[in-house]
């Protein structure tokens, strides 16, 4: 069964790195700014997420359109993840002062390691597909993990138009906008 195999795994950080060069070296993605590129990468999580959750309602008639909703939602999730691990650290280091920049994106990774470990304990519990391919297909387990993503972005979107009202000072600096640059600068400190 194609969704807890050593390829599946693998295929994510595949799609990741893909996802990353493609989005934001070759499109340019950076000129938008790093919080609007933040924004897009959660909209591509949250569409892979429903994508991938809802496989097997996608695919009431039994003709294979779910596996091909679940590999489109596989590609941007990938699309996403390169996107956030692209500008994330960026964003990170742009808003921060100085004295806390390399701890705050030490942090970034931190967290991202730790919740691929819990990620990882987590699908431990799951039902695996050598004990019954058709007890995975029905089960609501890894459906709510692969929800999980879309709802972090849902949370990191809001915080973003809620306490994020800025981009960064680089942005609007090399933007030429000194004036947002300036009240960008006040926000953060």
């Amino acid at each position: 069964f194609f969704l807890f195999n050593e390829t599946a795994t693998t295929e994510i950080y595949t799609r990741s790195i893909v996802g990353s060069v493609r989005c934001v070296q070759e499109t340019g993605i950076m000129a938008y700014g790093r919080r609007t590129t933040l924004f897009l990468a959660g909209v591509f999580a949250i569409i892979a997420s429903v994508f991938i959750s809802l496989v097997h309602q996608i695919d009431l008639d039994h003709k294979g359109s779910g596996l091909a909703y679940f590999c489109y939602g596989r590609i941007m999730l990938g699309i996403g993840v390169g996107l956030y691990s692209s500008v994330t650290p960026a964003y990170i280091n742009e808003i921060s002062p100085e004295r806390l920049s390399g701890a705050l994106g030490s942090c970034h990774q931190l967290v991202l390691t730790l919740a691929i470990f819990v990620t990882y304990l987590i699908g431990v519990k799951l039902p695996s597909a050598k004990d019954d391919p058709e007890i995975v297909r029905n089960s609501i387990s890894w459906r709510v993990l692969m929800a999980v993503p879309g709802g972090m972005a849902v949370i990191q979107m809001i915080s973003l138009l809620l306490f994020y009202t800025y981009d960064s000072p680089t942005y609007y600096l090399d933007k030429g906008n000194e004036d947002t640059m300036k009240s960008s600068l006040r926000y953060i400190y």
